[in-house]
């Protein structure tokens, strides 16, 4: 693989990390807390729908973008087997893992829990089942946000060592 195609790669890799855990930041301390205010209140599970679909699919191109590049450099890189069992190959596993983690989380949150939590909000915004659902989809999402922030820091000790 050509050197330019390589830093090109990194650079994609990056601007679609940006996105998703951008997107991420913007929906818990932007969209959230505005949407949340008492003169919002009425709209506020309509419009959070809205931009959680939207977000969605941004999101899942920027993790399908992010899996693609990730394992395009870890080819460019040449890692071999015995690579994995230095300091440096354990970060890069613990990072793959974490991704893995995302991944699953991500398809819990937007295949099953999110979902629940949008139609029981429709059917009966004020149920004990609903606010069940609506705080797993919460934690849910606030989890892959942290996993995604610690996948960020170990790309730097990787980029930078141990």
């Amino acid at each position: 693989m050509n050197h330019w195609i390589y830093i090109i790669c990194v650079w994609i890799h990056i601007l679609a990390a940006m996105t998703w855990i951008g997107g991420s930041l913007f929906l818990a301390f932007v969209l959230v807390p505005v949407i949340k205010s008492p003169e919002l209140e009425k709209v506020y599970p309509v419009l959070f729908q809205k931009a959680g679909k939207r977000f969605r699919v941004v999101g899942w191109i920027s993790l399908g973008i992010l899996i693609i590049t990730g394992m395009l450099q870890i080819d460019f890189r040449g890692y071999s087997p015995s690579f994995m069992q230095t300091a440096l190959g354990k970060v890069l596993a613990l990072k793959l893992f974490l991704v893995l983690v995302i991944i699953v989380l991500t398809l819990l949150h937007d295949l099953w829990i999110g979902g629940k939590a949008v139609e029981l909000s429709k059917q009966d915004p004020g149920s004990r089942e609903t606010g069940k659902f609506r705080s797993w989809a919460k934690w849910l999402g606030r989890l892959n946000l942290i996993f995604g922030v610690i996948v960020v820091f170990l790309a730097v000790v990787l980029v930078r060592g141990v």
